[in-house]
Order: structure tokens, then C-alpha cells, then sequence
């Protein structure tokens, strides 16, 4: 018997002109492909967003997983691909 998936929402903190938000986007594209979930993007510079700027201003791109902190800058594709498929398993992010 199959054990159900678990939901997974991503959240990515972006902004306009930011190099590494482009390449961690690209590498969010390429993993949703293996491993479903959905994905939510937050312009930390948009109106209302003020309390994301503060916390990330020197971050973006900054990753969270249902809430919580997951990684920042360069997301790595393994690492992402690896911390999603034990998450999916056991509901645990290393």
C-alpha cells in the first residue's frame, strides 16, 4: 500500500532584477517536474510585503517549505530534490 503524498507548498521570496531568483525559479521548474507541489512567489519589494523586505532584503532568493524556512541564494537541485522526496516520506526537513 502506497502511503499518501504530504502536501508541499513552496514559497519563493524574489525581486525585480534579481539573477539568482531567475536560476532559482529554472531550478524550482525542473523539480516540480519529479516532484509535485505547489509554489507561491512573493515580491519582497511589492506593497504589503514590507515585513519580507526587512527579513530578506540581503537574501533573495530565500525558500520556504509550508511556512518555515528551507534554503537561501543558490538552491541547489539535488539538495532541493533530496529534502522533498524525505519530506514526502516522513514529513521531516533536514
Amino acid at each position: 500500500m502506497s502511503v499518501p503524498s504530504r502536501r508541499i507548498l513552496l514559497t519563493l521570496f524574489t525581486s525585480k532584477n534579481c539573477s539568482l531568483c531567475e536560476e532559482a525559479k529554472i531550478v524550482l521548474e525542473r523539480v516540480r517536474h519529479k516532484i509535485p507541489f505547489e509554489l507561491e512567489q512573493k515580491d519582497i519589494r511589492a506593497p504589503g510585503n514590507e515585513k519580507w523586505f526587512e527579513e530578506y532584503k540581503y537574501d533573495i532568493p530565500v525558500l520556504h517549505l509550508n511556512g518555515s524556512f528551507l534554503l537561501e541564494h543558490r538552491i541547489n537541485e539535488e539538495t532541493l530534490e533530496k529534502t522533498l522526496t524525505k519530506f514526502n516520506s516522513d514529513g521531516v526537513v533536514e
